[in-house]
Parts: C-alpha cells; structure tokens; sequence
C-alpha cells in the first residue's frame, strides 16, 4: 500500500490579528502541516534517466508571517458587532521545509496568497469562517487555488 494514502494531518495555523480601523486588521501567523514527499535513494544521477528509486515519505512544513484584513460590510451596514462578515485578506510570509537531503520539497521558501473571505459567528466570540482564493505554498512555482476553513475567535 502507497504510504502516502494514509491519514495526513492538514494545515494548522493560528492567526492574531489586531482591528486599526472599522475596516482594517493587521496581524500575524504560524502554522504547521505534515505533507506527502518524494525523496530518492541514494546515489541517484539525474542524469541518467533509465533508472532510479524512490521513497513516498512525510515531510514537515512551518509557515509564518504577516496579514491585512479588509472588511467589506463596514462599508455598507453600520452595525457594530455583526454575525456575518465578509472580508479580503493578504497574506506574505515564510515556509520551511523540514525534509532529509534528497527530497523533492525542502528548504525555504515564500509563503503568499490572497482571499475572498466569510466568517459567521455562532455567538458573540465563537464563529466558522473560509477563505477562498489563491496562494503560493508547498509547490512554489506558481499561484494555485486554495480553500480554507476553520474556527475563529473574536475577543
């Protein structure tokens, strides 16, 4: 069996952001993820592309960086403590790839994405939210679509 298809744990971040305005937060992020990896044997030469080995592995990735927050609904209802929120976020940042030699995603790179984002809350500090748009992670070559979700606490 493909270690690979087993269970993997997803992309854990928590995020602090800080209001500046009605319609502006600024904060910051950490996260971690545990993600599919290829790492090839020992003594493999990319030049010879007749054989070579491989092993599917688990690799780690640690994000961290900065985030602005834009709300829309300020700009159109004046309630103050809404349940419903939409917003856009940008985010830019760091990755770190904790990998063995060898491995096809390792080392530093550039962690940046932006957002169309919801957020309900169920009371007045607990709520859901998602953020839906583009970013540029693990793959690193290019900006890929991107969803995610979770939890969100307001204090």
């Amino acid at each position: 069996m493909n270690s690979l298809k087993r269970l993997t744990l997803g992309n854990f971040r928590l995020e602090a952001n800080q209001g500046v305005s009605r319609f502006v937060e600024l904060g910051a992020y950490v996260g971690y993820s545990r993600f599919g990896n290829v790492q090839y044997q020992e003594g493999f030469d990319p030049a010879d592309n007749t054989t070579w080995d491989a092993d599917y592995i688990y690799s780690d990735a640690y994000s961290y960086g900065i985030t602005a927050n834009l709300h829309l609904l300020p700009f159109i209802a004046k309630n103050e403590e809404p349940r419903f929120d939409l917003y856009l976020t940008a985010k830019f940042g760091g990755l770190s790839l904790v990998a063995p030699e060898g491995s096809v995603f390792r080392g530093h790179g550039i962690d940046y994405g932006l957002y169309g984002c919801a957020s309900f809350y169920l009371t007045r500090y607990w709520g859901l939210f998602a953020e839906l748009g583009f970013n540029n992670w693990i793959r690193s070559r290019k900006l890929e679509s991107c969803l995610r979700y979770g939890i969100t606490v307001k204090f």
